[in-house]
């Protein structure tokens, strides 16, 4: 690097932090922080409440994707977040509860395959798909 060149900025976390649901995070088992302190990476990157979490995010911060699962069940647990998991695909993670960023309902990156059923709305054959 030449010393006209500036530096490159080193990649941080957005702040302010929601301290609240921080503390919360660290109060759970494991690396359940470290996820936590992953996902605020990850929505300051994005400027968006609903993230993907990635393995290059999570190797960022020395976690495994085995303890991933685990941190990631904890945080939903304690209704931090909520988590829709994808086959063969990073999990696509909503912050909730008191995060600075959440000004709004944001929907997710992509849709449920399986929609709930309308109440009332069972299904019955028709004569179309009698035997």
């Amino acid at each position: 690097m030449t010393a006209s060149q500036p530096s490159p900025t080193p990649p941080t976390i957005p702040s302010p932090l929601p301290l609240d649901w921080l503390e919360r995070a660290a109060a759970l088992p494991g690396k359940t922080l470290h996820v936590a302190l992953a996902l605020c990476w990850c929505v300051g990157q994005r400027q968006h409440l609903v993230v993907r979490l990635p393995r290059t995010a999570l190797a960022r911060f020395t976690v495994s994707r085995d303890a991933s699962y685990d941190a990631l069940r904890h945080l939903e647990q304690a209704g931090l977040i909520t988590v829709f998991r994808h086959v063969g695909r990073s999990p696509e993670v909503t912050l909730l509860d008191g995060h600075p960023s959440r000004r709004r309902v944001r929907t997710p990156l992509v849709t449920p395959l399986i929609r709930p059923r309308r109440s009332g709305t069972a299904h019955t054959p028709g004569p179309e798909n009698a035997l």
